[in-house]
């Protein structure tokens, strides 16, 4: 299956603002670290995290928020 990252796939669409919902069943890492400059134009991000890894090698929550927090996002709500 053809696939890119998130700076490949919105290069050269111009758009000032958005908001970005990921959900990747426990790949947060290969999504956000494809996106350095896509994660610029977000003004919110809803991702689903997990507090402990369920794959091997996988970002949990406290991974997604350190990276997170280097491209200026705070998180803000959760749920259970």
């Amino acid at each position: 299956m053809p696939c890119s990252t998130l700076d490949e796939f919105f290069e050269g669409h111009e758009y000032t603002r958005c908001c970005m919902w990921v959900d990747v069943e426990g790949s947060p890492e290969i999504v956000l670290g494809g996106g350095a400059k896509t994660l610029q134009k977000p003004e919110a991000i809803f991702i689903e995290v997990e507090d402990r890894s369920v794959w091997e090698g996988q970002w949990i929550r406290a991974h997604v928020a350190a990276h997170l927090f280097e491209a200026v996002f705070v998180p803000i709500a959760r749920d259970f």
